[in-house]
């Protein structure tokens, strides 16, 4: 590939940064991963395709079964809404495991709808994810799951944050809830940055297509 991409540059007359990355969208992938990182600089997980496969049905057709599935306790919730993370969950965290054997430098993303879900958001924090890539009018809510996620795993860890505010977003599990209640309360977008700032210790990333990367500050104060 990278031939390729010289022998382009040259015709062209032209050079461009670029990093070469592959889709993880079947099992197979996963438990064979550290085979694939030697080739590539970032894996994203497409969490659609790998739910589909790993339950071995089509999410077009679950909508006949899932509700039965639910009501029966067959499934505690619909996994295309939250993570199946003793599943599918378990098959990323082996990728990354075996993987960052081989590549350390490797940079691991979310596809799908799950980049939106706040309950999956905070298990893709906790194994090392370092971005999702969710619809745009999901965006504000994964940025907030995502902050939510880093203060807790900070606290955690040190014990030392923000009582009153950790208090706040405790008592809201709802991140939606929780950013329409902020927002009621900060409207300029110069409080709403200065909040999203505030909250993110990690350098959580959410990709909204088409506009980059937003990067939250690593400080919290």
């Amino acid at each position: 590939q990278e031939q390729t991409a010289k022998q382009t540059f040259l015709r062209l007359g032209q050079n461009i940064q670029y990093k070469l990355g592959t889709m993880m969208e079947v099992p197979r992938v996963c438990v064979q991963s550290r085979t694939v990182a030697p080739q590539v600089q970032f894996m994203s997980f497409d969490t659609h395709d790998l739910t589909q496969l790993t339950f071995g049905f089509s999410r077009e057709d679950s909508g006949k079964f899932l509700p039965d599935y639910i009501e029966r306790q067959i499934l505690a919730f619909d996994p295309f809404i939250h993570l199946d993370q003793q599943g599918v969950g378990n098959l990323i965290r082996m990728a990354l495991e075996q993987s960052r054997k081989v590549q350390k430098k490797m940079e691991y993303g979310i596809c799908g709808d799950h980049g939106g879900d706040p309950r999956s958001i905070q298990f893709f924090h906790r194994i090392g994810i370092d971005y999702v890539s969710c619809s745009p009018h999901l965006v504000s809510v994964a940025r907030l799951a995502a902050a939510k996620a880093s203060i807790l795993t900070s606290a955690e860890n040190s014990n030392k944050t923000d009582r009153n505010f950790t208090e706040f977003i405790e008592a809201d599990a709802d991140c939606s809830r929780f950013f329409n209640e902020y927002r009621f309360h900060h409207t300029s977008e110069h409080d709403e940055l200065s909040f999203l700032q505030r909250c993110s210790q990690r350098d959580a990333v959410i990709r909204q297509p088409g506009q980059g990367f937003h990067r939250m500050s690593q400080n919290i104060r």
